[in-house]
């Protein structure tokens, strides 16, 4: 159970198999803090642009580098 980044102790008692695959999964949605600061910027881009043109409104964000 070492290791896992959010309140491990959620994982008490749990068998060991399990944890590890509960791991994998924890690894595939971890953003590390220059990947989510880069997201969080291109957000905010996309929402001053729709926001600022006139007329315009924000229908949509398009993240293409996820």
């Amino acid at each position: 159970m070492q290791g896992f980044r959010y309140r491990p102790e959620l994982l008490e008692g749990l068998p060991e198999e399990l944890t590890k695959e509960l791991k994998k999964y924890e690894d595939w949605f971890w953003v590390d803090a220059p990947k989510l600061k880069m997201i969080s910027d291109h957000f905010a881009k996309e929402l001053e642009k729709g926001l600022t043109i006139e007329g315009g409104s924000v229908v949509s964000i398009h993240c293409p580098m996820i």
